[in-house]
């Protein structure tokens, strides 16, 4: 019974830290999933369209620039 009761948090600790790795080292999706976010609460607060907007064009800059820099075989500094 103590087995179970270490093995999950340890378990939920390192697929936490996975996700946030990725998340850290891949921004362009968080950007990508602000602006979704964004687009569905511009409905309902008015404020959120800029927020959208900013969102949008900025993860569709960095997508594009990512995007270039595997395909020339660059790296982004």
């Amino acid at each position: 019974m103590i087995t179970i009761n270490i093995i999950i948090p340890i378990g939920s600790f390192i697929i936490g830290g996975g996700v946030a790795a990725y998340l850290l080292t891949h921004p362009e999706i968080v950007e990508k999933w602000f602006s979704i976010f964004y687009k569905i609460a511009k409905t309902i607060y008015v404020g959120a369209d800029k927020q959208y907007v900013k969102f949008n064009i900025q993860a569709n800059i960095n997508s594009y620039i990512a995007f270039t820099a595997v395909r020339r075989n660059f790296t982004i500094k």
